[in-house]
């Protein structure tokens, strides 16, 4: 632990510190809103402050790339999520001050000249992303606006009162309710987590309230085109809402493991399972779940990938710039695989999968998956639809 505290030492007062820049063709703009379900009442909402379910939300919409954008940095995080996983990095012995200093570069769209022609407007896929339990959207930042690079309109969302803090725009914070994560109470979750993703789907397609969400920016969602994704539960999540929504096509989990009912009844709509290797035989509901998935399928293994692998961790190390020895130190919770070639696996093959699930030829898809000495196919199921 001494090198990682003489490397807290060097960080002290080095200041901000970005992402790269995405490896998709598409600038991308980033719009941060909350959402209130006002059919719902929160059902982890206290008993003496009970009201309606609210969410927060990130959206990423990817920008005509014929456009000129001005890239501005907006934080990572804001303070209060900031602050609680700065005490997790200080746990791995780096700076707690380490999620305040990033930053994230978009597109500011006050900068774009022409892209309102009626001309040609461009209609993107929808892809809506579920966290891992008890974590913030926020830690998916950089792989939505990655995957939104591709020409994507990606929104990630945080489930409250699961996520460790869900922190609103009035800086108003929502902390996690510390929902058990077994049995019934596991199932339940999952099922308030899919119904979060399918509320925001349809906030999304309202005329009344999509004009206020996605006012100034250009083009359109095509929905007839939405996939849903996530990591680790979020995974799951996106499994059991292919099972209630059927303006759903596909989906897709990282590394996650499934609860019923998606884990007995699989999806009909295509699926991709991508995950560490050997994750199957460390986890009891991979193989059940892909046995009984009654559509197209995919399993895929990506060497070098640990569960942690799933998130912006490993490219925050990177973009931190810590010294070799510190990094193999926090491998056994990121992976040994480098982190900017992780992300452009992921993304691309992400990106294929999603245009297999919308056209329904998989020869381009099976043709990326094959490009990379990375991953492997453990099982397949993709019939030319």
């Amino acid at each position: 632990m001494r090198s990682l505290n003489v490397f807290v030492s060097l960080m002290a007062g080095v200041g901000a510190v970005s992402f790269p820049d995405p490896s998709g063709p598409h600038p991308v703009a980033l719009r941060v809103q909350s959402m209130t379900d006002k059919s719902r009442i929160d059902p982890y909402s206290p008993e003496n402050d009970r009201h309606k379910r609210k969410l927060m939300t990130s959206l990423f919409w990817p920008i005509d790339d014929k456009a000129s954008c001005t890239t501005k940095q907006v934080a990572y995080m804001p303070p209060a999520t900031a602050e609680a996983y700065g005490q997790q990095a200080a746990a791995m012995g780096l700076s707690n001050e380490t999620f305040a200093e990033l930053t994230l570069g978009v597109c500011d769209i006050s900068s774009i000249k022409g892209c309102s022609s009626k001309s040609k407007i461009p209609k993107y896929p929808l892809a809506v992303f579920s966290p891992g339990s008890g974590i913030s959207r926020l830690l998916y930042s950089n792989m939505a606006r990655s995957l939104a690079s591709r020409g994507y309109v990606v929104i990630t969302v945080d489930h409250t009162y699961d996520g460790v803090v869900v922190e609103f725009p009035d800086g108003s914070v929502i902390e996690t309710a510390d929902i058990p994560e077994e049995g019934d109470d596991l199932i339940n979750l999952t099922k308030v987590r899919a119904q979060d993703l399918s509320f925001v789907v349809s906030q999304l397609e309202n005329s009344s309230s999509r004009s206020s969400l996605l006012k100034g920016l250009p083009g359109k969602i095509d929905f007839n085109n939405i996939v849903v994704y996530g990591h680790s539960l979020g995974g799951s999540t996106a499994a059991v809402a292919l099972l209630s929504d059927s303006r759903i096509r596909g989906g897709v989990d990282l590394d996650g493991r499934f609860v019923d009912p998606a884990l007995s009844k699989g999806p009909k709509q295509p699926f991709m399972m991508l995950g560490r290797p050997d994750h199957r035989t460390e986890d009891s509901t991979w193989a059940p779940f892909y046995n009984n998935t009654r559509g197209p399928k995919v399993e895929l293994a990506v060497v070098g990938t640990l569960h942690g692998s799933y998130t912006d961790v490993p490219l925050v190390i990177t973009a931190l710039g810590l010294p070799a020895e510190v990094k193999d130190q926090v491998s056994s919770v990121i992976g040994t695989i480098d982190a900017e070639k992780l992300e452009k696996i992921l993304f691309k093959t992400l990106s294929a999968f999603f245009t297999y699930v919308f056209e329904g030829k998989p020869k381009t898809f099976l043709n990326a998956v094959k490009a990379s000495s990375e991953l492997s196919i453990v099982n397949s199921k993709l019939p030319n639809n």
